[in-house]
């Protein structure tokens, strides 16, 4: 049986990498990238992830989208849409607007400024997070070596760990490549990350609580030799 409420979360981790911001209409473009997955649970594709991210005027700005459709013989029992808009500052997070129906349970979050961080707003109420905050922002490397990571899915904010595993051999379709392994140790759980020897994001693994495995795999036909910001 899919263990559904784990999925759930799992894909909540998933989906704190996605970010949109603030487009000023005279800013020039500096540097973009654009992400592209798909998206398997034990092995079937069950959706795709993508992630789009450019850099104005020294800001990060990043959309995202998440659309998942789980099926079991041929009929669908668990559907997820996801979609995530962030501007970055430096290193810092700092804004978000956020909105996610997880087969039909919907959760949002956006932010506000505060004097000392942000101020968010949730389906659950409002709270606010102090000093320089960060998401699960598997796009960047530096942005996940923190000590707490925002899930911009249920707005928690948790304790991470990001430990470097070494060289990897990753099949991406019918390509084996050499990469660069991580694990990000959550009191959820652990996401494994893979990244080309440049830091350019390709793949995502973990565990569902019933040994499941949900799979991100960076789609064959992107343009892996983008910059990464």
């Amino acid at each position: 049986m899919i263990d559904l409420k784990k999925i759930m979360q799992a894909f909540g981790f998933a989906s704190a990498m996605f970010a949109t911001g603030l487009v000023a209409e005279a800013s020039s473009i500096d540097e973009q990238a654009d992400y592209h997955f798909n998206v398997y649970l034990n092995g079937k594709e069950i959706g795709t992830h993508k992630v789009q991210l450019k850099k104005q005027d020294g800001i990060k700005k990043v959309n995202i989208e998440a659309d998942f459709d789980v099926k079991v013989l041929f009929v669908s029992v668990y559907k997820y849409r996801h979609t995530n808009q962030e501007t970055w500052e430096g290193q810092c997070l700092n804004k978000v607007d956020a909105s996610t129906d997880a087969n039909g349970e919907k959760f949002f979050i956006s932010s506000k400024q505060a004097e000392q961080g942000m101020q968010l707003v949730t389906h659950e109420g409002e709270r606010g997070v102090d000093g320089c905050v960060r998401s699960f922002a598997y796009w960047d490397l530096d942005l996940l070596q923190a000590d707490m990571l925002l899930n911009t899915q249920t707005g928690e904010y948790v304790r991470a760990e990001l430990d470097e595993k070494g060289i990897d051999n990753i099949q991406l379709g019918d390509v084996s490549t050499p990469s660069k392994k991580y694990q990000l140790v959550t009191e959820d759980g652990t996401i494994e990350l893979w990244y080309t020897l440049d830091d350019r994001w390709v793949a995502l693994e973990s565990k569902t609580s019933n040994g499941m495995t949900l799979r991100y795999e960076a789609k064959p036909e992107a343009d892996y030799a983008t910059a990464s910001l």
